[in-house]
């Protein structure tokens, strides 16, 4: 017995076999994690491109580079919500500049800046919330809708302003332009932003109903969900996230512009795809968009750095995001 009793504790493995086989296990799921081949990538792109020029990390431009992308990260959480929900938005752009032209004109009026940014959290929210009722109860693609919404918010913004800009007179100046610690306002809000997201999908209720809505709309619905107030809750949050990027870039650039915001929509949507968001819905992560825009804006701004084209620029971001949705294609599936 004796015998049998020290063979049996000789197969027992060792504290630091267990430690080795969980490390193991830990890195097989990293491995297979949607985000680790754009992790890697990012990480890759940031050597070489230190190589060619050191000033790339340096501390200054580190802090740019979020400042640069902070608000597009902000309307990109609202994005990745509308595309893992089966949602786009084209006209997200243009509802930004058509904001911070009337907020521009109610501080130019002289109307106190708390209510000037309520008010403008209200446009958003609310345009968003009609727009996903349209969507929503009329059964029509978000496309289309949003397509002609992104025409309308264009031709208010030019009336309104007659196509000029609208300075602020040096009002409003600190959500887009303070500091805390020598790190810029906006990447703190977007950071924290990022933060609240991603714990809301992971962790709540809505987060999976978000995920079921995106993945089967029918299925969700027989699962208890009202498919459609859902989706306009969707397109509720994703104003809210508008609205504050509206805050920020006018506060940032310190005028009110119907153009001010033109592409963005286009910008959020690759970034969200760069980051592992499926077109069809249901797929997609905050981390993931979060690595999408830093990856997008870290190109962006390397390039200018280094001296290369806004052409090649242009081409080389339409590759990534070709390249990204290829490689969402063949990793659908696993």
């Amino acid at each position: 017995m004796l015998n049998k009793s020290n063979d049996l504790n000789e197969k027992q493995p060792s504290k630091n076999d267990q430690t080795g086989v969980i490390g193991a296990q830990q890195f097989r799921q990293f491995l297979r994690n949607r985000n680790t081949p754009l992790l890697i990538g990012l990480l890759i792109y940031i050597a070489i491109i230190a190589l060619i020029e050191p000033a790339f990390l340096s501390a200054y431009n580190i802090r740019n580079v979020m400042l640069q992308v902070s608000v597009a990260g902000i309307i990109t959480i609202g994005m990745t919500l509308m595309i893992i929900a089966g949602q786009i938005d084209l006209s997200v752009g243009f509802l930004v500049g058509l904001t911070a032209c009337i907020m521009a004109a109610l501080l130019k009026a002289g109307v106190p800046e708390i209510i000037v940014a309520f008010s403008g959290l209200f446009i958003c929210i609310s345009s968003q919330m009609v727009t996903g009722l349209v969507v929503a109860r009329l059964k029509l693609e978000p496309f289309i809708v949003t397509l002609g919404m992104m025409a309308i918010y264009r031709g208010i913004a030019l009336l309104l302003t007659r196509g000029a800009e609208i300075p602020l007179d040096r009002k409003f100046e600190f959500l887009g332009r303070s500091r805390f610690f020598e790190i810029p306002t906006p990447v703190f809000i977007f950071i924290g932003l990022m933060i609240l997201f991603a714990f809301i999908l992971s962790n709540t209720v809505f987060g999976k109903q978000l995920f079921a809505v995106g993945e089967n709309n029918e299925a969700a619905y027989l699962a208890g969900i009202n498919v459609s107030k859902f989706k306009i809750k969707v397109y509720a949050l994703h104003g809210l996230l508008a609205g504050i990027a509206a805050l920020i870039l006018m506060s940032r650039i310190g005028v009110g512009s119907p153009n001010m915001a033109s592409g963005l929509e286009l910008e959020t949507i690759a970034a969200a795809v760069v980051g592992g968001a499926a077109l069809a819905g249901g797929r997609g992560s905050i981390f993931g968009s979060f690595l999408g825009v830093v990856f997008l804006g870290i190109i962006s701004n390397s390039m200018n750095i280094i001296g290369v084209s806004t052409f090649w620029q242009y081409i080389m971001l339409g590759a990534v995001v070709i390249g990204a949705v290829i490689i969402g294609g063949l990793n659908k599936d696993k």
